[in-house]
């Protein structure tokens, strides 16, 4: 525990304290990113950095075993099953890009991260342990990235491994037995593919179990700030959860919107399907307005919620006739508004985002959904919408949309269950 006056975690629940008694996970949590963790209050932006890191890290362990799981560690077949992957696996495109472009924006919010730390000294004392950990998972990012850019087997694969590897050769003496001793032999080869593929696999849950040495070094200190100046009293902290848990949530949206970004890039180039592109859009759609939708959610205003909707309704987001997939990530977002304000929803209506919904489920019943999307997409938002206006109306089976224009039956409709 990081503060004297941090908050101790006392489970009330039967359930809770024996759970606490027998494996104090819950404990461990409220401890790490919870309550219980008081952090200085003047933290900015730059402090968010750690946590994306985190995020890339994820990302890059999901997709990795996903793409191991279709991979062939053979000089004969690795160039084939990367590209079996890419057209014939479901999804396939999506892994290796989300694994490729998450790379960079690993290393791209760590080289943040670094920056941070050198700009307000969070390497001095007393956070060198802190400090010299972030390195040591520098390093072991460096060295996995390597290992990753030549498991496809191309022409940049081979001779980015015989240029690397070839450093090592540098050195005096030992260099050339080191450098065949790495390849598995006098050139990269079969051998070469085989142990940089295994250690490749391994690296990240190394770096993992790393990240969780650095970030209990962390919590021994606690954060450092950007005034330099550590904090004295209770009065200078704030818990980590909800304050810096939302700080952080909308960092990460900001962050899913440029990697989404980047991996749409490469498929628009590629000429995908209809329905990869269906669903890509729909992503960029819904990622780009969830910062609002975060920036909304602390604040119980109503006025704005059904401002944004009224807003929506002009921008004509809801209809969409070219791709339902964007108008239905729309209905999405407003759904998310709604849900826990509905006294917005009267205001919604009048601004006419109900009828617009009605529109867009007349238009799903004619044009299938997407392929990739068809829960969170064309049928499902609409018809959730229209519970929510009946759970918030609650006058019976029927309820009014467009200012008392048009009736429709709620209950007749083909509800999701």
């Amino acid at each position: 525990m990081s503060f004297p006056w941090a908050e101790h975690y006392t489970p009330k629940h039967p359930v809770m304290q024996w759970m606490d008694e027998k494996l104090p996970l819950p404990r461990l949590v409220y401890n790490a990113v919870g309550a219980g963790y008081p952090v200085p209050r003047n933290l900015n932006y730059f402090w968010n950095f750690g946590v994306l890191a985190g995020l890339a890290l994820v990302i890059q362990i999901v997709t990795g075993i996903i793409m191991a799981m279709h991979y062939g560690a053979n000089d004969l077949v690795a160039f084939a099953t990367v590209e079996q992957t890419m057209r014939d696996v479901n999804s396939g495109w999506l892994m290796r890009y989300a694994h490729a472009n998450g790379a960079s924006f690993f290393f791209i919010v760590v080289y943040l991260h670094i920056f941070r730390g050198l700009f307000y000294g969070s390497y001095k004392a007393p956070r060198e342990m802190v400090w010299l950990l972030g390195l040591v998972i520098f390093l072991l990012m460096m060295a996995t990235a390597f290992m990753g850019y030549v498991l496809p087997w191309g022409q940049m694969s081979y001779w980015g491994a015989k240029v690397i590897t070839g450093l090592f050769g540098a050195i005096p003496v030992v260099g050339e037995p080191i450098q065949t001793w790495l390849l598995g032999g006098f050139a990269p080869g079969n051998a070469s593919l085989n142990r940089f593929f295994s250690l490749h696999f391994l690296l990240p849950f190394v770096i993992a179990g790393v990240v969780i040495l650095h970030i209990w070094a962390l919590h021994i200190p606690g954060s450092s700030n950007p005034t330099g100046v550590e904090v004295k009293s209770e009065s200078d902290t704030v818990p980590f959860h909800p304050y810096y848990t939302m700080k952080d949530t909308f960092g990460i949206l900001v962050f899913l919107i440029f990697f989404a970004i980047a991996v749409s890039v490469p498929l628009k180039a590629a000429n995908a399907s209809d329905g990869d592109s269906a669903f890509v859009d729909m992503l960029l759609t819904v990622l780009m307005l969830s910062p609002m939708v975060v920036g909304l959610a602390g604040d119980s205003d109503t006025q704005r919620i059904a401002g944004v909707a009224s807003a929506m309704v002009k921008a004509g987001a809801f209809a969409d006739n070219d791709d339902l997939s964007l108008s239905c990530g729309a209905a999405g977002l407003l759904y998310v508004l709604l849900y826990p304000q509905p006294g917005a929803v009267p205001s919604a209506d009048d601004a006419g985002a109900f009828s617009a919904l009605l529109e867009l489920h007349g238009k799903t019943e004619r044009q299938p959904p997407p392929e990739l999307c068809p829960q969170l997409g064309a049928v499902l938002v609409p018809l959730v919408f229209l519970e929510v206006v009946y759970d918030a109306f609650a006058e019976g089976p029927f309820f009014c949309v467009a200012g008392g224009m048009q009736e429709h039956r709620v209950r007749a409709l083909p509800w999701p269950r």
